[in-house]
């Protein structure tokens, strides 16, 4: 299965990113330098083009996803409403080249549970993904402002209407509202 398979419904691909080979460079100079060691550069090398290929990020229009998938596959994803905290970091060679990592910390855990590392352009992306989360928290707070707005009426008749409630006690609370 890919992730468009998986995507839920109603929900877009907005956005897929690689790791840039810069996030790889020390791995790939490791291997260059080994190369005189039997051929184990060129196996690192190779495993490095592979464990690059298996990363992806991929932001849609109800979440952010990071996949990896070499040996075995794992798949985080989180909410825009579920996220709590979201900065990225550059190391001096990310400034030099332009890439960076995106760190995404949802409720609930000490711990940063999704990175996106090595993305090129990492502000645009952040950026991106702020302006998805405010989104969704602006949507969240009109449904909750639309919900404190509504009289007891109309409310007990959303009740009556979804089945929350039976006929007898629709019509003894609504004149007991009068």
């Amino acid at each position: 299965m890919t992730i468009p398979e998986e995507m839920h419904e109603n929900e877009k691909m907005l956005k897929e990113i690689k790791p840039s080979h810069w996030a790889f460079f020390f791995w790939y100079l490791l291997g260059i330098l080994t190369i005189v060691f039997f051929g184990l550069g060129i196996i690192l090398i190779i495993i490095t083009i592979f464990v690059r290929r298996g990363h992806s990020f991929f932001i849609t229009t109800e979440r952010v996803i990071h996949e990896f998938t070499f040996l075995s596959r794992k798949i985080s994803s989180a909410t825009f409403d579920k996220i709590q905290d979201l900065h990225f970091t550059q190391g001096i060679l990310g400034r030099i080249v332009g890439i960076g990592t995106i760190h995404i910390d949802t409720a609930g855990t000490p711990f940063v549970e999704i990175k996106f590392f090595g993305v090129e352009n990492p502000v645009s992306v952040k950026r991106m993904i702020e302006e998805h989360m405010m989104k969704k928290t602006n949507k969240l707070d009109s449904k909750t402002t639309a919900e404190k707005n509504k009289t007891p009426l109309e409310i007990l008749k959303e009740r009556y209407a979804k089945g929350e409630i039976t006929k007898k006690q629709f019509e003894t609370t609504k004149k007991s509202l009068r």
